[in-house]
């Protein structure tokens, strides 16, 4: 959520009134300070570790803790959740060791599966979304 496009859209879907839970894998950057800046009191920023399930279930939990209310007009529901978490490790392919091919998949495949499922249940209950954010640049080896 700090920069790119994660913050782009996070700005912009508070500019149209959404309730916006911007996840960062470190919600004390400068990038996520200038993100709670720009925005309203809507936008709430979390911690969130794609390749962790203990972060991911954390922020599962902080979002259904922030969508509850006892009073129906303003029961808010999960309409998508937005995968963009991504690294990308730029080298020649036979000069990468199969480590730094691991973590990537690990942010941008596994992360994307992980964030989804966990936010699967949130998803039925709204008919929401999930939008899997990617690169072109992930095809090139």
């Amino acid at each position: 959520c700090a920069r790119g496009f994660g913050k782009l859209i996070a700005q912009h879907l508070d500019s149209k009134v959404f309730q916006v839970f911007a996840s960062c894998l470190n919600p004390d950057s400068p990038g996520a300070d200038d993100l709670r800046k720009s925005c309203s009191s809507r936008l709430q920023i979390l911690q969130l570790d794609v390749t962790k399930d203990e972060s991911v279930e954390k922020a599962v939990q902080f979002v259904k803790a922030n969508l509850g209310s006892s009073d129906p007009l303003k029961f808010l529901e999960l309409w998508a959740v937005i995968n963009n978490a991504g690294i990308q490790k730029r080298f020649l392919t036979e000069l990468t060791r199969i480590q730094d091919f691991q973590d990537t998949m690990e942010v941008n495949a596994f992360g994307q599966v992980r964030v989804s499922k966990a936010f699967l249940p949130l998803l039925r209950k709204s008919r929401g979304r999930v939008i899997n954010m990617s690169s072109l640049a992930g095809l090139f080896l």
